[in-house]
């Protein structure tokens, strides 16, 4: 991440650094991601402790509560940068798009510094908590 005052200001917004996070880099294009990715140093570097990756490809997996349970409890969504159309195929009319209204809803954060996000809002992609 280029400027790290983005991502502190979003680890606050999702209740600090002991709050759960999901970074979800789908967009990527990697084969598979895990808790060795290393988008995931910024958070650490920023303390978070409980963090987790969520990645698929196949729209079966991510309509399943085993998928979307680390999204059920998570504060904080985040989305590294890649090519979106990756995310709108693997999640859009998902258990996934659902479980991220529903972080919203419980007053959580979706966050991501790629030039494309603001798009995902207003189409409904990363919706809004009033969605």
């Amino acid at each position: 991440m280029r400027d790290p005052a983005i991502l502190e200001q979003f680890v606050r917004l999702a209740g600090g650094p002991g709050s759960p996070i999901v970074v979800i880099p789908t967009a990527g294009g990697a084969e598979t991601y895990d808790q060795s990715y290393p988008g995931l140093q910024a958070f650490r570097d920023a303390g978070v402790t409980d963090l987790v990756v969520l990645h698929t490809t196949d729209r079966d997996v991510a309509d399943s509560e085993v998928f979307v349970s680390p999204l059920r409890r998570a504060r904080g969504v985040w989305f590294p940068g890649g090519r979106q159309w990756r995310l709108a195929d693997a999640y859009l009319d998902t258990e996934v798009q659902e479980a991220l209204r529903d972080v919203l809803r419980r007053g959580g954060v979706v966050g991501s510094v790629d030039v494309a996000s603001s798009a995902h809002v207003t189409s409904g992609w990363i919706p809004s908590a009033a969605s």
